[in-house]
């Protein structure tokens, strides 16, 4: 039986068929007969009452090796210490997560999901040189604790200028052209994350994408790791295990234009040092033109084959 209708409490998903195809195939594939979403675990009990589901909360020890917790639509670190988890009785039980298995279920989904909508981000990449044009992109819609230190970092730095910036419902600079740039408040739920690469005229006067991941640690990786990749951006990761597992699973990073090995931060600063020309002249060179065009592609293609694998790896073994 799958326990999933929980995991969709105050999310915005567009598509859950494709959730539902996934524990399908988990069900179908593998041994596991009871297979339980853990995201919005505080909404579980109020969806399967546990005088309704006595089996699936603090199940015997002889049931488990049949039960599989399913933790990707979230990073797997939201499980550590949590309360919820804890008091179900679920230590010893298989998790399937980023930190066990390297399938990353938002790369199917929003691969999915793009195709469908006719979104593949085959036009308007272009990166303009023009007095608009900016070092680097950093969107930050949610304004979690690791992301407000980041841009108070970037502040700092004096590096706020070099590059588009924003942080929840706050922009920090007016960006030239832009009436309505997709935004959401602190205590705002109701907005929703937005599947484009946001305002054209943004994305096509910004060199790097700084990717603002749902978490500071960990391999998690959602659309927002993603999008420069079908939008052909060099991008930098928050943290060095996350730029390591592209590479793992096929795709080109751009250690040859800066150091990778450093942290985020100086990464960015090293950007910012550089005059537009030498930026330019970066993104005009065969090396990552030929970066960008092979990840993009690697995407939509080899890559799916890739990830689908790792997942039947972990369901059949």
């Amino acid at each position: 039986m799958q326990y999933i209708e929980h995991g969709f409490a105050g999310r915005d998903i567009p598509s859950i068929d494709i959730v539902k195809g996934l524990f399908d195939t988990i069900e179908r594939e593998g041994k596991y007969k009871h297979i339980i979403d853990t995201s919005v675990l505080w909404n579980f009990n109020d969806v399967y009452n546990p005088d309704h589901f006595p089996r699936v909360q603090n199940p015997l020890e002889g049931r488990k090796n049949l039960m599989l917790l399913v933790q990707l639509m979230d990073p797997a670190g939201y499980l550590d210490n949590n309360n919820d988890f804890n008091n179900k009785g679920w230590h010893g039980i298989d998790i399937l997560s980023d930190r066990t298995c390297m399938y990353n279920f938002w790369a199917e989904y929003w691969c999915d999901y793009w195709t469908n909508n006719n979104e593949k981000f085959e036009t308007d990449v272009e990166l303009k040189f023009d007095t608009h044009f900016k070092k680097y992109l950093m969107y930050n819609r949610k304004p979690v604790h690791h992301r407000v230190i980041a841009v108070d970092q970037l502040e700092k730095g004096n590096l706020l200028n070099d590059g588009y910036v924003t942080l929840a419902d706050q922009l920090t600079l007016p960006m030239p052209g832009v009436k309505d740039v997709f935004l959401v408040t602190d205590g705002d739920i109701e907005k929703k994350s937005d599947p484009s690469l946001g305002d054209m005229h943004i994305w096509n006067h910004a060199f790097v994408n700084v990717i603002s991941e749902t978490s500071m640690d960990g391999t998690f990786m959602s659309e927002k790791t993603f999008k420069p990749i079908v939008g052909k951006r060099p991008f930098v990761s928050f943290n060095k295990e996350r730029t390591q597992r592209l590479i793992d699973v096929g795709f080109k990073t751009f250690g040859n234009f800066w150091n990778e090995n450093l942290d985020w931060y100086e990464q960015v600063d090293f950007i910012c040092r550089q005059d537009v020309d030498t930026l330019k002249g970066w993104w005009e060179s065969y090396e990552m033109q030929d970066i960008l065009e092979h990840n993009k592609m690697h995407f939509w293609s080899t890559y799916q084959a890739i990830n689908k694998q790792f997942l039947y790896d972990f369901i059949k073994k």
